[in-house]
């Protein structure tokens, strides 16, 4: 990628026009810069300039011009057919089309408060903030622990989230906005409503597509968390993914729809498969599964049969190696971190000595080294 500072350049310099808008004028100015591009490539090279908007009507106006210019789906269609691109690329394109489409459909929740107008509530104490989470079985009733400061002490107060109004869009592990509402005859205490996300929890999300839900292209998900929503997510490989265990993430929640809109990740595996399932717990409970550095891989000792214990730390253990008791792997098969061991052995009086065998993975781990990076 190339970069032309076009304000600076004499040929592509351009002024602002009377009412013409800053939209406007950036499309003009990138029009004026192709041009240009296109005239000092020349022929004899062989260049082609490309002017890739979404903007129908800058297209028009660069086809007056004599440039070629096409809308961004057109253009990583014609560059790629890898799955995972064109997915992203329907969901740049939802975006966009909700966007345009937003004042057409029903309002379902409350705009969020300006980022001002929440600070100030906070400190004036209209609202509180708090980190919002979920019961285990439902995505749309939450509670806030939050802090209240009043006459110089400070005080914890519990609100209650009491449905997908009052959530207004928020997800488990928001840090949120709150205000406070009267308590409700069902007596659920203090009871607030979500006026604001200061901080979002769009964390993957690993689940299934429902294949029955389809309109169009969109498909809700459902993740395997409970106290997630499902979220709207559109592919171009609908069939390639049914039965499959994936992940996504979460792009956007529009104050018209139901349901956030997120976009295709990554595929786990088949659903019920073993591997595929572990997966699942990785990704729900954030472990990282990434290959060690080699740099960590340079601090272990040499591979099995290469290595040899050294006297000191024979020293400081029991060595059973020519104890005569049979001790046992108990990892499975395949299993890439053999560390348990048991033995079982018939004392002289009848009594059974069991033992226990961990490996001692802390001897290898150097505080000093890029393994302390992981410990």
């Amino acid at each position: 990628m190339y970069f032309f500072a076009n304000e600076h350049h004499r040929e592509t310099h351009v002024a602002q026009l009377d009412g013409e808008t800053p939209n406007d004028f950036n499309d003009r100015k990138i029009r004026v810069v192709c041009t240009w591009y296109q005239r000092h490539l020349g022929p004899e090279l062989g260049g082609k300039v490309v002017h890739v908007t979404n903007d129908r009507a800058s297209r028009e106006l660069a086809g007056q011009d004599g440039l070629t210019a096409i809308t961004m789906d057109d253009y990583v269609r014609g560059s790629t057919q890898d799955p995972a691109i064109l997915d992203r690329l329907v969901a740049i394109s939802a975006g966009a089309e909700d966007a345009g489409e937003v004042h057409k459909q029903k309002e379902q929740y409350s705009p969020f408060l300006s980022g001002p107008t929440i600070s100030a509530g906070l400190k004036e104490g209209t609202l509180v903030q708090g980190t919002i989470r979920c019961g285990r079985d439902n995505a749309f009733r939450g509670r806030v622990s939050a802090k209240v400061h009043k006459g110089g002490k400070t005080d914890s107060l519990e609100v209650n989230i009491p449905g997908r109004y009052e959530m207004n869009r928020a997800i488990d592990g928001d840090v949120v906005a709150v205000r406070i509402k009267e308590p409700d005859q069902e007596g659920d205490g203090v009871v607030g409503q979500v006026v604001g996300v200061i901080k979002t929890n769009w964390r993957p999300l690993a689940g299934s597509l429902d294949m029955d839900s389809k309109r169009g292209d969109t498909y809700l998900f459902h993740p395997v968390a409970r106290n997630m929503p499902y979220v709207r997510v559109r592919t171009s490989q609908p069939e390639s993914l049914a039965g499959k265990r994936l992940v996504i993430t979460i792009d956007s929640w529009p104050e018209r729809s139901n349901y956030p809109n997120g976009h295709y990740v990554r595929t786990l595996g088949n659903t019920g498969d073993r591997e595929a399932e572990n997966e699942v717990i990785f990704v729900e409970h954030d472990v990282p599964v990434r290959p060690f550095s080699t740099a960590v891989l340079a601090c272990l000792p040499p591979e099995a049969g290469k290595y040899k214990i050294k006297d000191h730390e024979v020293a400081k253990r029991i060595d059973l190696r020519g104890s005569g008791r049979r001790i046992c792997s108990i990892d499975p098969p395949g299993c890439e971190d053999i560390d348990d061991a048991l033995h079982c052995m018939q004392l002289e009086n009848g009594n059974f000595e069991v033992g226990v065998h961990i490996a001692d993975a802390v001897s290898y781990t150097h505080l000093t080294l890029p393994t302390k990076r992981i410990v």
